[in-house]
């Protein structure tokens, strides 16, 4: 079983679909990124001013060696809920105070290190006059961070995903506007491949599309008065041979014009109309065609036919059917004489026993020889 083909509708809607999708998702990446990463810069901020405002009010404390004071102080900065850990620690390097009572007197770098992509720190000495007699150290926990980043990648990726999903359907719209002027200009290709003379094809606009149109319609038109001329040609042809055959008999000499005006008189009273009127004109020029084959003395004999001369005559349809059946107008893909090879093969019923009719009389008898 054969697959269909996609149609370039679906083609062109499904490619630029993907690539509004995929410039939507990296748009929302980038606007997620740097999101991330103001949130990250704003998180160092805060932690570096937590840090600031704690050595500064622990420089006394930790000067006079005030415990009591530092309490109070590392205190203060770990009612931020999103502080991990708070400490000052001497010159030394002896953590005084920390917000962990289990650590105080421990040494600084003893410490273990902050979990890596999980928590801020900020680490300031603590200078009074010039000289450093500790250090400040805060934690923050990134998790704020992470909150905030999913927070705004919600309210970044509903926009852009309606944004998305209006971008596909106007795809499918504008795309559907523009290929149907390609069908309508690849319907009026097939019909004039199929031999069918199509219509004026309109698509409007004045781009690529419209200007092909524009050049289909023109060959079109010159394709048109090429066959006209052709089958000018060609009837005058038919005419002048019809002619030099009526030579040969002076009897019927202007038979086929005067069947041709009879038979077409006939014809548009029937309704016939255009090719069909064509045919018929030829059939009635050609349908003494097959006299050709019937012998000179024959057709001059002025007396009684004998038999045998009689069926010589007799087989003159038959002749001209068998000579214009092999032949095509060049283009249309049609026989040229389809009509006129049929009747003239039945223009004149050959001799029957008495009573009897010959089978192609009646109804099926082409129209063409009953006229």
């Amino acid at each position: 079983m054969s697959k269909r083909p996609i149609s370039l509708r679906w083609k062109v809607s499904i490619s630029v679909s993907l690539l509004v999708v995929a410039v939507a998702g990296a748009v929302a990446v980038a606007l997620i990124r740097d999101q991330s990463y103001f949130l990250a810069r704003e998180g160092e901020k805060r932690v570096a001013a937590l840090a600031e405002s704690l050595a500064l009010n622990a420089r006394d404390p930790l000067l006079l060696g005030d415990e009591l004071r530092l309490g109070p102080v590392i205190q203060s900065v770990t009612r931020d809920p999103d502080v991990r850990y708070a400490y000052a620690a001497d010159h030394r390097g002896t953590v005084v105070f920390h917000s962990e009572a289990a650590l105080i007197g421990s040494a600084r770098a003893a410490l273990a290190p902050p979990a890596p992509g999980r928590v801020l720190e900020a680490v300031l000495p603590v200078v009074i006059e010039g000289t450093e007699v500790g250090s400040a150290v805060v934690g923050l926990d990134r998790g704020f961070i992470d909150q905030a980043v999913a927070a705004a990648a919600g309210g970044l990726l509903l926009p852009l995903v309606a944004g998305a999903l209006l971008g596909v359907a106007g795809v499918f719209l504008l795309t559907g506007l523009h290929v149907r002027r390609l069908e309508a200009l690849e319907g009026a290709v097939r019909a004039l491949g199929a031999g069918r003379a199509p219509g004026r094809v309109e698509v409007g606009g004045r781009d690529e599309v419209a200007r092909l149109a524009a050049h289909f319609n023109d060959m079109v038109a010159q394709l048109r008065s090429a066959r006209e001329e052709i089958e000018t040609g060609f009837t005058e042809t038919v005419s002048a041979l019809a002619a030099a055959i009526e030579a040969k008999d002076a009897y019927t000499r202007g038979h086929c014009e005067r069947v041709a005006r009879v038979s077409l008189a006939i014809a548009e009273r029937l309704g016939l109309a255009g090719a069909e009127l064509k045919d018929l004109v030829l059939a009635a020029i050609l349908h003494d065609v097959g006299k050709i084959g019937v012998r000179a003395g024959v057709l001059a004999k002025n007396g009684r036919l004998e038999e045998a001369e009689f069926e010589n005559m007799r087989r003159h349809p038959e002749i001209g059917e068998r000579i214009l059946q092999p032949l095509t107008l060049s283009g249309s893909g049609r026989d040229l004489c389809s009509l006129p090879s049929r009747a003239l093969g039945r223009h004149r019923l050959p001799r029957e026993a008495p009573g009897r009719r010959h089978p192609a009389a009646g109804p099926h008898h082409p129209p063409g020889g009953r006229l």
